[in-house]
């Protein structure tokens, strides 16, 4: 949790920077009301975020409580939405150029959020899946092959992710354990 906490000011940059171009992006052909919803929403969940870390970023983690894992992947969940929806209300309805720059900006996301999470594994999963289910179904549902070709993409970034973030969150694991071991150690040295 605290490296994750520690790169939130990154992060909720990050993601003003890719909403303002997406929206920017789409807001032609997705209709110019939707975006600015759709950006406002995103602006004000990275700005709750943004004010949070301001408001506890001096203090120290010393133990997650048992709500630390929900928590994180209900916040999972939540930070992928408005990427599902994105994916659920366009794909396969804009013109190629756009529909290129919003595939770009998913995959990007599931890729940043999914490595940013992965020392929180459930919450990475909920993630990835949250924004991807959408964009397969949708393809699916499309049923062009282009859209077909898409999917499987889809598929096999889920497999690979999924595979990458188990390895970090093992490694995280084993980095901890390895970690408490030395501080008994050094405990009984003294």
């Amino acid at each position: 949790f605290t490296d994750l906490f520690r790169i939130t000011p990154i992060a909720t940059n990050g993601q003003n920077v890719k909403v303002t171009v997406v929206a920017i992006a789409l807001c032609g052909h997705a209709g110019y009301m939707p975006m600015i919803i759709w950006w406002l929403t995103n602006l004000v969940m990275c700005g709750w975020t943004y004010s949070r870390w301001l408001r506890n970023r001096h203090r120290k983690i010393e133990k997650l409580s048992s709500r630390a894992i929900p928590r994180a992947v209900v916040s999972g969940i939540f930070y992928a939405l408005p990427w599902a929806a994105l994916a659920g209300f366009y794909l396969g309805s804009l013109p190629r150029h756009e529909e290129l720059i919003m595939c770009i900006a998913l995959i990007g996301m599931v890729a940043s959020g999914s490595v940013q999470l992965a020392r929180i594994y459930p919450a990475a999963i909920a993630y990835l899946v949250t924004i991807f289910i959408p964009v397969i179904l949708k393809s699916i549902a499309i049923g062009e092959g282009h859209y077909y070709l898409l999917a499987a993409l889809a598929v096999s970034y889920i497999a690979y992710l999924l595979t990458i973030v188990a390895n970090s969150a093992n490694a995280s694991i084993e980095r901890s354990t390895a970690l408490n071991d030395l501080e008994k150690k050094v405990e009984l040295l003294d």
